[in-house]
């Protein structure tokens, strides 16, 4: 079987869509059988609750992970299976609540190669296709290790300077992983930078025109700098906020039938990186 595809859903700012971008890929992957794994490292556990998952319940994370497999020595095949839990078909997750905490703190208390724990732990994942990474908007030591575990970066951003300031934050770090560790110990790509909760015009249902301004220029400003990178936009909607309202992905609080243009819009994202990312003739390990 197929190791899976890693993508680090990733920006060091906040209220970007980062959460959202992560569940509602996996989800659009998964309906297209593609066995696909949610990683929910972040201590707010937003990712699980939108999954339908209570994150005040208690379940497995990370951090169980890595002490039944690094302290305890089991087999991680062993143990991962029974930690994980199916919330769709073809859609597994690894839950995150406030117990990362402890888990970043038991990456970091390594002295010797710490920034690779995750890929250690998880080089004998098997059986998957996708695997999608949500943490925390931050530095932290799982968010390091994630950036060591993913194949593809995947940077969503609001066209604002904050979102434009969190995105540079992030190829910042990456640079500086690869001048101290060379090209060849950072594997990671940056697969492009996706604008989302766009608003396209003033007025009642848009933005205010120097927002609106302000939008245009960092849309500008990364043609500029980083030409090709930036993927389709995810138009705003509000049943985004309704679907998080209901813990369900846009795809499922509209049941597949694509009505928002948010949805239109992550089904287009979907099969655009189903195209770059699985080539034509490899075999799903999902149904």
């Amino acid at each position: 079987m197929n190791n899976p595809t890693y993508i680090s859903v990733l920006n060091f700012k906040g209220g970007v869509g980062k959460t959202t971008t992560a569940i509602t890929l996996a989800r659009g992957f998964a309906k297209k059988s593609y066995k696909t794994l949610v990683l929910d490292l972040d201590h707010q556990g937003n990712a699980t609750s939108g999954l339908g998952i209570d994150k005040n319940e208690e379940f497995f994370t990370l951090l169980e992970l890595h002490d039944e497999v690094f302290k305890k020595k089991k087999p991680f095949d062993e143990v991962f299976e029974l930690m994980v839990r199916e919330v769709r078909e073809n859609l597994f997750l690894l839950g995150g609540n406030v117990k990362i905490h402890a888990a970043n703190n038991a990456l970091a208390a390594e002295s010797v190669g710490r920034e690779r724990q995750l890929a250690r732990l998880f080089s004998n994942l098997k059986g998957y296709d996708v695997c999608i990474i949500d943490c925390h908007a931050d530095s932290s030591e799982i968010t390091t290790n994630t950036m060591m575990l993913a194949d593809y970066l995947l940077i969503p951003l609001t066209l604002d300077q904050w979102g434009y300031d969190g995105l540079s934050d992030v190829l910042t770090r990456l640079s500086s992983y690869r001048e101290i560790l060379g090209e060849e110990g950072v594997k990671v790509k940056v697969i492009g930078f996706l604008p989302t909760k766009v608003k396209l015009t003033t007025g009642a249902d848009g933005v205010k025109k120097d927002q609106l301004l302000v939008a245009q220029g960092v849309r500008q400003a990364l043609q500029e700098q980083f030409p090709n990178m930036l993927l389709p936009d995810i138009r705003f909607s509000a049943d985004i906020e309704k679907a998080q309202v209901s813990q369900q992905t846009i795809f499922d609080y509209e049941n597949f039938n694509f009505k928002s243009n948010a949805a239109k819009d992550y089904w287009t994202l979907v099969e655009k990186l189903e195209k770059e990312l699985f080539k034509k003739g490899r075999a799903k390990n999902g149904k």
